[in-house]
């Protein structure tokens, strides 16, 4: 939710509230010199005019770089949601330069950057919902595609996890039956599940 109309706060008066709660001393002192230029910007305009002037020249396209270029890790250590809210972050740093990603462009690089696996599965449920255009694996709507991957990504991480508990129970009983009946082996052998 916009945190200034969850305030309460109207337009013309939102780059008022906010202009007093920069910390860093040249922020502060950039605002004192243009404060009354400052004021009648929407909230948009003055981030972007903040982002030009404390940021790199050229930061809105080394920002797009970046954002094309995320890509989840291999090992499983992070959600397709939380993913999704890097890359929604990234974009929201765009917003009112010509980077701006929409909702299709948004999509586009969240299936760019998926793992292998999760690329897989995605491919297969568009293959299997071709003929279904209404399927949300279809919609343009960002946050409805990434509630498909999501239910995705919990099917393949629920796979994984049976996976590795079978492996783990292969494992207990190859090593309980590898054992030699010995004085010292015969009572770990009792102890084990068979």
């Amino acid at each position: 939710m916009n945190y200034f109309k969850f305030k309460g706060i109207a337009a013309d008066n939102q780059v008022r509230k906010i202009l007093g709660t920069f910390k860093d001393k040249s922020i502060h002192s950039w605002i004192e010199s243009r404060c009354n230029c400052l004021i009648g910007l929407t909230d948009d305009s003055f981030f972007l005019e903040l982002c030009t002037f404390a940021l790199n020249k050229g930061w809105a396209e080394s920002s797009y770089c970046k954002l094309h270029n995320l890509c989840m890790p291999e090992n499983l250590s992070v959600p397709i949601y939380n993913f999704s809210l890097h890359i929604i972050a990234g974009n929201t740093l765009l917003k009112g330069t010509s980077q701006y990603q929409d909702n299709e462009d948004l999509k586009e690089i969240l299936i760019n950057g998926l793992d292998e696996s999760l690329m897989a599965m995605y491919t297969d449920c568009k293959i299997d919902n071709e003929l279904n255009n209404d399927h949300p694996i279809f919609s343009l709507v960002f946050t409805k595609f990434v509630k498909v991957l999501e239910t995705l990504d919990d099917s393949h991480c629920c796979a994984l996890c049976q996976f590795t508990i079978v492996a783990a129970q292969l494992l207990a009983s190859h090593s309980c039956s590898s054992h030699s009946s010995t004085p010292l082996s015969s009572s770990f052998n009792a102890n084990c599940i068979h």
